[in-house]
């Protein structure tokens, strides 16, 4: 398996990828190379069709060659003024200096996130709108960093496609019903309406980019394939990866599927946060070994 930590934006058909263009940036952490190239390049198309079907979002050629920026008023467009220094910087500008933010910004080391973690399940505090967009703003208004993280978790798109999933405190994600053979992958949900079934990630992220507006970059972020594999056939974290392995090694063709339908998903669920407002997504690969 290789390894990779490197930034790659995607860039408008028919764009010249000069500064100006409204290309995604899409960060890829650790990345493991078992069906993932084909991942990547799903994810560069998808982002750029994407750019391309948004009206009034491109750039349009100017007398002496330059670009002029056409933007909407939407939600994924910049209201008014310069953008972020994130966003702009990884676009590759020359910024005024180096942006900063934590992957991990919303935690326990906050007196004003334990009053929420406390008290409720994860998974009430990152599917339910309002609480979610609270606990991504508090380390916002702290700190002022450059970035301002969805709070979710990589884990939030299974359900969509009929995996459950609990987060345990002390313990971590349960995925009770695990992937054990073909029947398991041939009876998962394809990712067809992530407006449906994620309503409550369009609403964090649209809300973000208004409370925000050009003070930050909103970030959003999805696992690998190689990773939601890993924990739908683990039934959890295991540092090893010792059952998914084995799967890779003994029934390769249980894993592909399942590498394939998942990596189908997430680009969908990427290209869904894309439109509901994030100007920056990562990629988090964490049990590539």
């Amino acid at each position: 398996h290789a390894r990779t930590h490197s930034l790659t934006r995607a860039r408008e058909p028919g764009g010249t990828g000069e500064e100006g263009s409204d290309g995604h940036l899409v960060a890829l952490d650790c990345c493991c190379c078992y069906s993932f190239p084909c991942f990547c390049a799903a994810i560069m198309l998808k982002t750029a069709k994407v750019g391309a079907a948004r009206p009034g979002v491109g750039c349009t050629p100017q007398a002496g060659g330059k670009q002029r920026q056409r933007r909407s008023g939407g939600c994924c467009s910049a209201q008014g003024g310069q953008d972020p220094l994130l966003l702009r910087v990884a676009r590759g500008e020359k910024g005024e200096r180096a942006p900063a933010w934590l992957l991990r910004q919303a935690g326990r080391y906050m007196k004003e996130f334990r009053k929420y973690s406390d008290v409720l399940p994860f998974r009430e505090r990152s599917e339910t709108a309002d609480i979610a967009v609270a606990l991504s703003l508090q380390p916002f208004r702290a700190y002022k960093p450059d970035g301002v993280i969805m709070f979710s978790d990589i884990l939030t798109p299974l359900p969509a496609l009929g995996i459950d999933f609990d987060v345990i405190k002390g313990k971590g994600p349960v995925i009770p019903n695990t992937i054990k053979s073909m029947d398991d992958v041939v009876a998962l949900r394809p990712m067809l309406s992530p407006d449906e079934d994620l309503p409550f990630v369009q609403e964090i992220l649209s809300t973000l980019r208004k409370e925000v507006a050009n003070q930050a970059t909103v970030i959003g972020f999805v696992g690998t394939p190689w990773t939601l594999a890993a924990y739908s056939v683990e039934g959890g974290a295991d540092r090893y990866c010792k059952k998914t392995k084995t799967m890779m090694f003994n029934e390769p063709a249980i894993l592909h599927a399942l590498l394939d339908h998942l990596a189908d998903a997430l680009v969908e669920y990427l290209d869904y946060q894309i439109q509901s407002g994030a100007q920056v997504v990562q990629l988090f690969d964490s049990w590539a070994h």
